[in-house]
């Protein structure tokens, strides 16, 4: 498969993520809270429907999605340890299509996917030592990298004290939840800062619009919004509610922003929000994975497309450290 092939499939993943996000986890859990009529019945059977299909759709997508990355980082001649894990993690996703997971399985995918995301950070400190400095921009990567940590962390330690017998779970995993669900709302302010500011017009309304949608739906039955939103997010409303507001606006203009100018990145964050915080299932799992290597690779030099030639790599590196935008080398990406 090559870039550009990686690059198509990588949109039809984003938008088969969307779906399941938005169709089979939000839209049609709202509809059990609306009284329906047959004719309602009907949509919202159709509706299902739909949601499960782009359900489906994006769990064999980021199949070939991880599978495609675990060939570029073979490929590229790559310490094997990356591959290795997501091998791994991908195994015990499928074997746990056919058995329950016992204990010590669940806590080897934790430990599993916690060392996929420490390795993805590891590689690009190192690889990125070369630009000099700490940057807005290494933040808003590494930013991700964490919220998924913590919500790895939290799903893990009760595991750990059901195999080692202790009675739980403790009471600081609350606090490690929270933090990492602050961290969430706080990413995309960081993600706007370094590919957002640049926003035409259109982003910055078709992001107000499901972020109006929300502000309006949480002000008319806050109680049902908070159901709603563990359902669909993971997330517990427990920050001022014109956060959250304020979150979905920028993430969405940063998302469309990307989307105009052709850069990979936005669809990177498409998957980082349908992953939702701490997923509890494989697929979001490796939508959040797949997010965190995009937005990763997208920034380093030896990652870029092999279709670029040596100047327009050489013209990455100088916008680069001219504090730039990042999707500069034209042509870079989609």
């Amino acid at each position: 498969m090559t870039s550009l092939s990686f690059d198509l499939m990588l949109r039809l993943l984003a938008i088969a993520a969307l779906m399941d996000w938005l169709l089979t986890r939000t839209l049609t859990r709202l509809a059990i809270f609306i009284p329906k009529t047959p004719a309602m019945i009907t949509g919202y059977e159709v509706l299902a429907f739909v949601g499960q299909v782009g359900s489906s759709l994006a769990g064999l997508l980021v199949l070939a999605g991880v599978g495609w990355i675990i060939g570029q980082e073979v490929r590229r001649q790559r310490p094997p340890g990356l591959p290795a894990i997501l091998a791994a993690r991908l195994g015990l996703s499928l074997l746990f299509l056919v058995i329950a997971p016992a204990a010590w399985l669940s806590a080897v995918a934790h430990l599993l996917t916690l060392a996929a995301i420490f390795w993805l950070v590891g590689a690009f400190l190192a690889r990125d030592g070369r630009s000099g400095g700490f940057a807005p921009l290494h933040v808003a990567l590494l930013l991700p990298a964490l919220v998924l940590s913590l919500g790895e962390v939290f799903h893990l330690i009760p595991v750990l004290y059901r195999l080692l017998g202790w009675s739980g779970p403790p009471s600081f995993t609350l606090p490690i939840f929270n933090l990492g669900e602050l961290l969430f709302i706080v990413a995309p302010i960081l993600f706007w800062w370094n590919w957002g500011r640049g926003a035409s017009r259109r982003a910055w309304i078709g992001g107000l619009i499901p972020a109006a949608l929300f502000a309006a739906l949480y002000v008319a039955s806050p109680a049902m919004t908070a159901t709603i939103v563990i359902w669909s997010t993971g997330m517990t409303l427990y920050l001022p509610w014109p956060l959250y507001v304020l979150s979905f606006w920028l993430a969405g203009t940063t998302i469309l922003a990307c989307v105009q100018r052709q850069d990979r990145v936005g669809w990177g964050l498409v998957l980082f929000a349908a992953g939702g915080y701490a997923p509890q299932f494989s697929v979001q799992i490796f939508f959040s994975l797949m997010a965190l290597w995009v937005m990763v690779s997208s920034w380093s030099a030896d990652s870029l497309p092999d279709m670029l030639t040596n100047a327009d790599k050489e013209h990455f590196w100088r916008r680069k450290r001219d504090g730039c935008k990042m999707a500069e080398p034209t042509g870079q990406m989609l």
